[in-house]
């Protein structure tokens, strides 16, 4: 049996280097989240950008999606439910949840399209 797998690893960059959210060769489709927090008092806002690729620095960038109006918090206080899916066409959803109000911000990206 023939399965589509990912090529390469879908990440998003952390401060200390790289967070893989689905890695290389998962098999589709496939979908996976990760929990992220806050890294300055008061943050105001988190990035969340999307990249394919293995290497630090090497990486396709695929998108970004933010969440703002993050209330006013200590440091590691408010935490960001990052979620990535692949469907079975390759198409990308990446969703961005801040948990303690439950703001949303999603972007799709259809990989096929990307050369």
């Amino acid at each position: 049996m023939i399965q589509d797998v990912t090529p390469m690893s879908l990440i998003t960059d952390v401060v200390d280097g790289i967070s893989v959210i689905i890695p290389r060769n998962s098999v589709l489709p496939v979908s996976n989240t990760k929990t992220y927090q806050t890294i300055i008092d008061n943050q105001a806002i988190i990035h969340c950008k999307v990249y394919e690729g293995e290497i630090a620095g090497t990486q396709n960038f695929l998108g970004l999606v933010s969440l703002t109006n993050i209330p006013r918090a200590p440091a590691g206080k408010e935490k960001c439910d990052l979620k990535f899916s692949i469907d079975e066409n390759g198409v990308l959803n990446v969703t961005a949840m801040l948990q303690s109000t439950g703001e949303v911000h999603e972007i799709v990206i259809d990989r096929s399209l990307i050369k």
